[in-house]
């Protein structure tokens, strides 16, 4: 009895162990990083609430797979009544175990076409995190969604790139938490051969995310404090090939955490005076 009580057990680790890589990040860990990257510690001063909601979309939305986000959805639901999402996982749900991060984590603005949008990252997971940072910052009353480019865009601009921020703060802790170049499912740091790159898309996204902080002197050292970490990449790393030659890994992962850090310097000094993340926080 106790031989097959062992081996229930290690049969138990191992299927845990293929769906979870040993360095992924786990919620909790997320949540923790973007508090730091939103407010310089661990802890939200005011409205915890508003700040729990939109991290428990951005874990759902981000990194749900094997049905595992019924929890979190139903707290969006039930708890902090957010609007116009789904009422059960299976209208996005994706296996694959550990290899869920190719249908979700290549970028903001991918398409997944070539998975043919299996996790429903564009038109059902995208919408959730959005969602509940439209609702619970109310940027409906703050700013009115526009009509872009032939298309009317439910969100405003400055909602799409909050939810673009807390979405590559995710990415780059991923990034922290890789310990093998192979893990090459995650969007890379700098734009490669045809491939979105972090930094790149920080840079697009901040001036729209900080409008209100553009002839101030900490956002144009936030900006120069980007641009030199994304020139520093852009010599070692081209595609993911590079990352396999000797030493180049160990220093691209360590621009992952000097890029961290950077945001964690910058952000909490830039969005407090954001009208809308001073209304909900300060």
């Amino acid at each position: 009895m106790k031989k097959l009580r062992l081996s229930i057990l290690w049969f138990v680790l191992i299927l845990c162990m293929l769906a979870f890589p040993a360095n992924a990040s786990n919620g909790a860990e997320h949540g923790s990083v973007l508090q730091r990257v939103l407010f310089h510690s661990n802890m939200v001063s005011n409205n915890k609430e508003v700040f729990y909601a939109i991290s428990d979309a951005s874990q759902l939305a981000i990194d749900e797979h094997g049905r595992d986000g019924k929890q979190l959805l139903n707290k969006l639901r039930t708890k902090y009544k957010i609007k116009n999402i789904p009422k059960s996982v299976d209208k996005f749900d994706v296996g694959h175990g550990n290899q869920h991060r190719n249908y979700t984590h290549k970028g903001w603005t991918y398409t997944y076409t070539e998975y043919g949008d299996e996790a429903k990252w564009v038109s059902v997971r995208k919408n959730i995190l959005l969602q509940t940072i439209n609702q619970k910052f109310d940027f409906d009353g703050i700013d009115l969604a526009q009509w872009v480019g032939g298309k009317f865009n439910k969100y405003c601009d400055q909602c799409d790139a909050f939810g673009a921020m807390i979405y590559y703060v995710h990415m780059i802790q991923d990034h922290i938490s890789n310990e093998s170049p192979k893990q090459d499912e995650v969007i890379p740091l700098v734009k490669g051969s045809g491939q979105y790159g972090i930094i790149d898309e920080l840079i697009q996204y901040s001036p729209i995310l900080f409008k209100h902080e553009e002839d101030n002197s900490t956002y144009h050292s936030y900006m120069i404090k980007l641009d030199e970490i994304q020139s520093e990449v852009d010599e070692i790393y081209d595609n993911s090939d590079d990352l396999g030659k000797p030493g180049v890994y160990q220093e691209y992962h360590e621009y992952a955490s000097e890029l961290m850090d950077c945001l964690q310097d910058y952000v909490p000094l830039l969005i407090k005076n954001e009208p809308f993340f001073k209304k909900a926080f300060y």
